[in-house]
């Protein structure tokens, strides 16, 4: 008798946990994406933009902008990142999945977010192109997304790309060397 219940009491725990979990689909053989972020409408030299770029095999690039990218004498630094792994972009994509981008294609913008910092990602997922756009509601679930991508990115070479920037600075801007000497 107690063997037949508790195989019931587990049979039906089995059961409403299945009905109550979320489903997210496999990840696709072609996921891919794009994430940027870009310094609020600030004067220069205190602007910089970036770029975390990850291929479906899990190599990424980030590029590294160290001031407004429409001027076109600022350089873009290249940074190829460690290999993500098979799992870490099976968490990626289930992170990007509980956005509800999947289900919606795109996510709009909220507000106009003049003068703040921007943030968008681009996925390629089974052949369609998803997106969150610059302005969209920062949700929790997307600002734990964005958190994750950003930490794609090694401590060190976040440090390198400041210590680069702070060289650009000093040798661009005249008036940040006088106050900065």
């Amino acid at each position: 008798m107690f063997n037949k219940s508790l195989v019931l009491i587990i049979g039906l725990l089995f059961i409403i946990g299945v009905g109550c979990s979320q489903s997210i689909p496999s990840k696709p053989s072609d996921f891919s994406f794009e994430y940027n972020w870009s310094e609020g409408t600030i004067p220069p030299p205190y602007h910089y933009e970036y770029t975390i770029k990850v291929e479906k095999d899990g190599s990424g690039t980030l590029m590294y902008r160290p001031d407004y990218s429409e001027n076109s004498k600022t350089p873009v630094w290249t940074e190829q990142l460690p290999q993500i792994s098979e799992a870490e972009m099976d968490l990626l994509y289930s992170r990007i999945a509980e956005t509800g981008l999947l289900k919606k294609g795109t996510i709009e913008r909220e507000n106009e977010n003049v003068g703040g910092v921007s943030e968008w990602l681009e996925a390629t997922m089974n052949g369609k192109k998803y997106e969150i756009k610059p302005g969209a509601e920062q949700t929790e679930k997307i600002k734990y997304l964005y958190e994750r991508l950003h930490n794609i990115v090694p401590d060190f070479t976040w440090n390198k790309m400041e210590q680069q920037r702070q060289d650009y600075i000093k040798a661009n801007y005249k008036s940040f060397r006088e106050e900065n000497p």
